[in-house]
């Protein structure tokens, strides 16, 4: 296929990739999925800061660090891309 035609052709779904942080959604039981939905939303309304370090908790970074440590792997832009809402998520 031309680089042109590819270009001027709708992508089918198959093109895409899957969200990452989808992907693990998928993957875990009511209890751990409503855990990792209700940081999601606790990372996107906002980071509040610790009095006592003067860090920011709730942040991409704190729950990447807990996916991994967790045994997800999911790359910062993919988990940037979920939390901003410019994923494929809702396209799929």
């Amino acid at each position: 296929m031309s680089l042109a035609k590819e270009l001027n052709e709708i992508p089918s779904q198959a093109k895409y990739f899957v969200c990452s942080v989808k992907k693990i959604l998928d993957t875990l039981d009511k209890t751990d999925r409503q855990a990792l939905e209700a940081a999601i939303d606790r990372v996107r309304t906002g980071n509040k800061t610790d009095k006592k370090s003067g860090l920011d908790v709730w942040s991409g970074v704190w729950l990447r660090k807990v996916l991994i440590d967790n045994g997800y792997k999911i790359g910062k832009d993919s988990l940037r891309k979920h939390l901003e809402g410019s994923c494929n998520c809702g396209n799929i």
